[in-house]
């Protein structure tokens, strides 16, 4: 089944003086789309670009913060509007799920399967896109600049009526609205749409969001205590930690928690997504928490 995969996404933050906009660019492609990738060595990998999400601004290039979450919990019942009519007919179908959002939506985010995507996943990579979100000013301090152009097979549609194609690069905001506006007078009568996108990759825009919005370190407060609490994991050892597709142990108590409730929680995601047989155990010993 086809689907579509999420990467990553930069927000272009249109200033306004009552409140602000968003222009959702979105790094996406579909899962049997591939493309030979420089980054990676000339090694085959599945394909993705940066596009205008208008699919959450109804069509628009931009829309304000309550419209694109609006739209996302609109989004969400139109799929469990529609599943629950597929139901009617086929009695045996899947009951729609927060946690099977993917599955049901057919997105999947950063690569993660389709069934491990949740709503909550999607509902937060809008609400991190505007909280991330960076004015056209800002993304030319690293020269990354906004596109406005028509698309390939919508070029040649444009030939038949006689009209040109169009590609703009824009650096400032004032720019952009005024080539979107020009854009969407030009093509009104037509049935042509015009594109936006960014001109970088994802390892540069990964950058530039860590320079922009630097994580604070938490200072951690040393703990003492006389026991503690810890996983172990039946067969294997004392949990360590997770990895992409399983987890490390050690033979000896690694992970310390202060409370049972806390160890259990991690436990229990542990448990849910590996299918082993784990426990929590307390450790009569006197250790060092950081909190």
């Amino acid at each position: 089944m086809s689907y579509e995969i999420f990467y990553d996404k930069q927000f272009i933050r249109i200033p306004q003086a009552k409140e602000d906009k968003f222009l959702p660019i979105i790094y996406c492609g579909s899962n049997n789309c591939y493309e030979v990738s420089r980054s990676h060595r000339g090694k085959e990998r599945r394909a993705r670009s940066w596009w205008n999400d208008t699919y959450i601004t109804k069509g628009k290039p931009m829309a304000t913060e309550k419209e694109i979450m609006e739209r996302v919990e609109e989004i969400k019942q139109n799929i469990i509007d529609r599943n629950n009519e597929y139901l009617k007919e086929n009695p045996d179908w899947d009951v729609y799920s927060d946690d099977k959002f993917g599955y049901f939506s057919s997105i999947t985010m950063y690569g993660k399967h389709t069934g491990n995507t949740t709503f909550g996943m999607y509902k937060g990579f809008y609400k991190t896109g505007i909280k991330k979100a960076l004015t056209l000013e800002e993304l030319a301090e690293f020269n990354v600049f906004a596109t406005i152009k028509t698309g390939y097979y919508s070029d040649k549609d444009l030939e038949k009526i006689g009209r040109k194609p169009f590609h703009y690069t824009v650096k400032t905001t004032i720019d952009l609205i005024k080539r979107i506006g020009e854009a969407e007078e030009y093509l009104k009568d037509t049935k042509v749409n015009f594109f936006i996108t960014i001109d970088a990759d994802e390892y540069k825009m990964k950058e530039i969001r860590r320079k922009k919005f630097p994580r604070r370190k938490k200072e951690k407060q040393a703990i003492e205590v006389d026991h503690f609490f810890t996983i172990y994991v039946k067969n294997y050892g004392y949990f360590a930690r997770k990895t992409k597709y399983g987890f490390k142990y050690s033979y000896s108590p690694y992970k310390k928690y202060l409370t049972e409730k806390e160890a259990q929680k991690v436990a229990n995601k542990l448990s849910k997504r590996l299918s082993y047989d784990v426990e929590v155990k307390r450790i009569d010993s006197r250790t060092t928490i950081y909190k």
